[in-house]
């Protein structure tokens, strides 16, 4: 177990700095990312439990649609490189994000390079579910759908650097992780997230404490470890539309099997 979570903090400190940025409107990848892109490929073989999303971005210029579809192919475009290298890519997965996330980041280069970027973050996979489950195998498919309206509502905010749960959010973690048990169709993430405020003294590795934190929690109440993924984004995510809201938070989505 120390060697594995070792294995998991090496391959978080990768990811935490491993960025690789295109030119504008194309999909030709800087070199050195790529590279940075293959080592966390090589780090990941080694550690058993674990996924990489590779979150693709772009620059605010021209189509939101557009923009979003060539971000996702971003992402594709350097699992392939990964794939290229040797490495076995049925642990990354691609994912586009448009220009809804701008980077925040200032440096040597313009805003708009920046921004043209592909980041990863480390899904921790728990250990399947046995085939004694408690699931019920008889639940109709409707209830992805209910859970992903549950989950959608459901946020926990957390006083800076704290990773206790607040008690009144809690309850309502568990039925939203009920609901998970009682579908055969999904499973709940946990999803930790930061401030990357400076007066508040978070990084990265306070998601990674608070969504182990509630897993934990709720594997005391019973819920089955299969039923539950964690993960955390190395970068600080605030809510599109609510500038003002706390990224001191944990989010939740849904995780649908096929």
């Amino acid at each position: 177990m120390a060697a594995e979570n070792s294995c998991k903090d090496d391959l978080q400190f990768l990811t935490s700095r491993a960025r690789v940025y295109f030119t504008s409107g194309d999909l030709t990848a800087d070199e050195n990312g790529i590279e940075q892109a293959h080592l966390t490929g090589v780090v990941a073989q080694d550690c058993p439990g674990v996924r990489i999303q590779v979150e693709a971005h772009s620059d605010p210029s021209g189509d939101p649609g557009a923009n979003l579809r060539l971000s996702q192919l971003r992402a594709e475009q350097v699992i392939q490189r990964i794939s290229a290298s040797g490495a076995d890519t049925t642990l990354f997965v691609a994912r586009g994000f448009g220009d809804r996330r701008p980077s925040g980041l200032v440096g040597s280069n313009s805003r708009a390079y920046i921004d043209r970027r592909v980041e990863f973050s480390i899904i921790d996979v728990t250990t399947p579910a046995n085939f004694g489950s408690a699931r019920n195998q008889f639940t109709a498919p409707s209830c992805v759908a209910d859970l992903q309206v549950a989950v959608a509502e459901t946020k926990v905010f957390y006083a800076p650097r704290s990773i206790a749960v607040p008690q009144r959010d809690f309850e309502a973690v568990v039925n939203r992780a009920n609901k998970a048990m009682a579908c055969p169709q999904a499973r709940l993430r946990v999803i930790g997230q930061h401030t990357d405020e400076t007066w508040a003294g978070e990084n990265v590795n306070t998601g990674i404490l608070r969504a182990k934190t509630v897993m934990a929690m709720l594997v005391g109440r019973g819920i089955e470890t299969g039923e539950v993924i964690i993960a955390a984004p190395s970068y600080s995510v605030g809510f599109e539309g609510q500038p003002n809201a706390s990224r001191s938070r944990i989010d939740f989505d849904v995780i649908i099997e096929d």
